[in-house]
């Protein structure tokens, strides 16, 4: 007796079911990066991590940290991080350990996030989730802009109960307020974001209407983001020097601008980025087959994120790389809104196979980084406690190898050093940025000393022994030769030409 053949009905049916369960599993996949290794290898998280533990250490009265830094208060912008992982490591969590829960958190938020703005636009489709999920790997997060991407995560949220609530002007401007605050929160720049979103929402469904009630709820958000700005330390940001990519030249400015929206969900690493760039063309042929089209409501807003990217400085007082975090959210928006529900299951089981592959590879890739980072925990571990430890660069970023500066991004691992009891200044401790502030003394080092010769070595470590009597360390990173054959034997093989310890005093 013959077995019924499947009918087309089926297997389109089984199809789509397995579409759903790709899509899934494309979502917890996006997850093991983050789970992989610990402390992530994203540019700026080491110092932050290591912000919270001061913060946690001075709380329990430690003098020695009190010497060092002063404890602001949560009460400013930005301070998500902080206050999240500190009540972890109340619980008991470890540092590191608490920073991968943060991370996993906010990716939670952000993926979920993602997917209400997508139903909120009408674009809702099984690759909503997957597309979350590659776009949570943007250039805010690998340069460690943590609390950013935390508040672009909230903001998704946000943005997508505002669209929920259009028929309702009361709740949205009592909501507009509790949403700018929330996000403003997490990040200032996050909270002028949503409020430029929801203007723009609120000016193109105003379009024809010879009535100004329609600008009345966005006000509230507006007037709270701009109060919640100049009462609070963040203020500060906005004095001293604002500066344009391109140095002055038009083709520069150009270039670099459009870089940024170039590289906006890459991760720095050549196979994970490959593996993206099939995706991204995957997505563009299903785009193009299904001639889907932005709204014009979408439309305008990206249109206005793509503005602001544009004019925004790259630098605007202690507030660096200001403009490298929007192209992301330019691109985050256009993949949430733009509707693939007509999408094949083939071509779709096939953008979220790519997309897993993207989350497997990268999170290999940070895998093989424990080690390295194992090693300069053995090597700080050896330092003295209550010393200091100085930070510099021997080799200039400009002429480290793309590939070495993010194999991991290792500039700020001299912050590790805190959880040995070791004061370094170049933890991120801005007054008008974070809880903790820098004491006045100690701010000619909250950078990294340029060593690029012996010669300059010498006189920063001339400086460094105005430090003693007590124990103080140089953490140099990328050393080149001629510094490590004068002081050989200061540096684990397994860190050769990255980092070098080189005592002061």
């Amino acid at each position: 007796m013959s077995l019924p053949q499947p009918t087309i009905a089926s297997r389109i049916a089984w199809s789509d079911v397995a579409l759903r369960y790709a899509a899934g599993l494309a979502v917890i996949a996006g997850a093991l990066p983050l789970l992989s290794c610990a402390p992530a290898p994203l540019q700026d998280w080491p110092s932050h991590l290591a912000r919270v533990w001061i913060i946690a250490r001075m709380l329990a009265g430690d003098a020695f940290w009190n010497a060092h830094y002063t404890f602001g208060g949560f009460l400013i912008p930005n301070a998500i991080l902080d206050v999240v992982v500190l009540g972890l490591l109340k619980l008991g969590v470890t540092l590191r350990l608490a920073g991968t829960l943060y991370l996993v958190l906010t990716y939670g938020v952000f993926v979920g996030g993602f997917r209400q703005l997508a139903r909120a636009a009408g674009a809702l489709s099984p690759l909503t989730l997957p597309l979350g999920a590659a776009c949570f790997y943007g250039l805010p997060l690998f340069w460690g802009f943590v609390n950013f991407t935390t508040g672009v995560a909230v903001m998704l949220w946000a943005v997508a109960a505002w669209v929920d609530w259009r028929d309702r002007p009361l709740r949205r401007a009592v909501f507009g307020v509790a949403a700018t605050l929330g996000t403003g929160f997490c990040h200032i720049v996050a909270a002028f974001l949503f409020v430029g979103v929801v203007g723009v929402l609120d000016l193109v469904a105003a379009r024809g209407q010879r009535r100004f009630a329609w600008l009345l709820p966005p006000i509230p958000a507006a007037l709270t983001a701009l109060l919640l700005l100049l009462a609070s330390r963040t203020a500060g940001t906005l004095h001293g020097s604002v500066r344009w990519r391109g140095g002055g030249s038009v083709l520069g400015f150009v270039t670099g601008k459009a870089a940024l929206f170039a590289k906006a969900l890459l991760s720095y690493q050549p196979g994970p980025d490959v593996l993206l760039g099939a995706a991204l063309v995957t997505a563009a042929w299903l785009i193009w087959r299904l001639r889907a089209r932005p709204s014009v409501t979408w439309a305008a807003v990206m249109g206005g994120l793509v503005l602001v990217a544009i004019v925004a400085p790259e630098w605007v007082g202690s507030g660096g790389l200001f403009d490298a975090r929007i192209p992301a959210v330019a691109v985050i928006v256009l993949a949430a809104t733009l509707s693939l529900r007509g999408a094949g299951p083939r071509l779709g089981l096939l953008l979220a196979g790519l997309l897993i592959g993207r989350s497997v590879w990268l999170a290999a890739d940070w895998w093989r980084f424990n080690p390295m980072f194992a090693a300069i925990e053995a090597m700080l571990a050896t330092l003295p406690p209550h010393s200091t430890l100085l930070a510099s660069e021997a080799t200039p970023i400009a002429k480290v190898p793309l590939g070495a500066w993010w194999s991991p991004a290792i500039s700020n691992t001299a912050s590790l050093a805190v959880t040995h009891d070791i004061f370094v200044p170049s933890v991120f401790a801005i007054a008008d940025q974070q809880p903790l502030v820098l004491r006045p003394a100690w701010h000619e080092w909250s950078g990294y000393r340029a060593v690029d010769t012996p010669a300059q070595l010498g006189r920063v470590l001339a400086a460094a022994r105005d430090r003693c009597p007590s124990p103080t360390t140089l953490f140099v990173l990328y050393p080149d030769a001629a510094i490590l054959a004068a002081y050989p034997g200061t540096v684990p093989a397994s860190l050769a030409n990255r980092i070098a310890i080189i005592g002061a005093c």
